[in-house]
């Protein structure tokens, strides 16, 4: 996989590729439901503009996201190549090091992972979050101690995992 200093990027991007490429949250569905993708980059992604408006919307998880990382990080669209999360930012700055970062990264992975361990089969994480933030009573009463206790963790996990996205995931403020 090329990275932006063989591809002629930026100095911003060849700091940050490492990190971006080990991360890949803001392309596997975790921060974003959809990525706006401008006229002339829909054509080469294989997407039509929508009537309505002449761009197009990339459904998260990208199709390009791939075993971990973006395998189009060279070529991606401006939506991506403009996003920068906090953590990304301060990297970038001298602000935070990639070896504590992407110790944040991998952390933020594991949350993930166990959230997807405590949804029930056939559910996704985004939905049995809503579940739980809209109705806790209706999702819980009457369920085993085990159930309770899986919303409960689940809970825990999402509220650590909101925590990481915004402190170090969201988008960085110039």
């Amino acid at each position: 996989m090329s990275t932006p200093e063989s591809c002629g990027g930026s100095a911003e991007d060849a700091e940050g590729s490492p990190l971006c490429l080990a991360c890949g949250l803001c392309c596997n569905g975790e921060l974003f439901e959809n990525t706006v993708i401008l006229p002339h980059e829909c054509a080469a992604l294989g997407l039509a503009p929508t009537p309505a408006s002449d761009v197009a919307e990339l459904p998260q998880p990208c199709r390009f996201h791939a075993e971990g990382a973006c395998a189009i990080y060279a070529q991606r669209p401006d939506a991506c190549d403009r996003f920068r999360c906090r953590l990304l930012s301060a990297v970038v700055a001298g602000q935070e090091t990639l070896s504590r970062a992407l110790r944040l990264v991998a952390e933020f992975k594991v949350i993930v992972a166990e959230l997807g361990e405590l949804t029930p089969p056939g559910q996704d994480t985004r939905s049995r979050r809503m579940e739980l933030e809209t109705d806790w009573r209706a999702a819980t009463w009457g369920r085993d101690a085990t159930d309770v206790q899986r919303a409960i963790a689940f809970r825990l996990a999402d509220a650590r995992r909101s925590l990481m996205v915004e402190t170090y995931f969201s988008e960085a403020k110039d």
